[in-house]
């Protein structure tokens, strides 16, 4: 339940900040950035159960990949 509630929290600020105009188009693409890149952390941990206190902890292959993905989507 943590995690559903705090996804659902972490897609309504963007959609707050988008929708209601608060700041100027770069700080609020900024702010949408970094609340994406909290957002996978959480599904990672919550969503995904990946964890260093699960089998064996993250692998690095477990890891990276969705950092890679991740770089590629926050610079596109």
């Amino acid at each position: 339940m943590t995690g559903l509630v705090v996804s659902v929290i972490l897609t309504a600020i963007p959609f707050w900040l988008i929708m209601g105009d608060i700041f100027d188009s770069k700080l609020t693409a900024s702010l949408v950035r970094g609340i994406v890149a909290v957002q996978i952390v959480v599904h990672m941990v919550y969503f995904l159960q990946m964890s260093p206190q699960s089998e064996g902890g993250w692998t690095l292959m477990a890891l990276i990949f969705p950092l890679i993905i991740v770089g590629i989507a926050l610079a596109g």
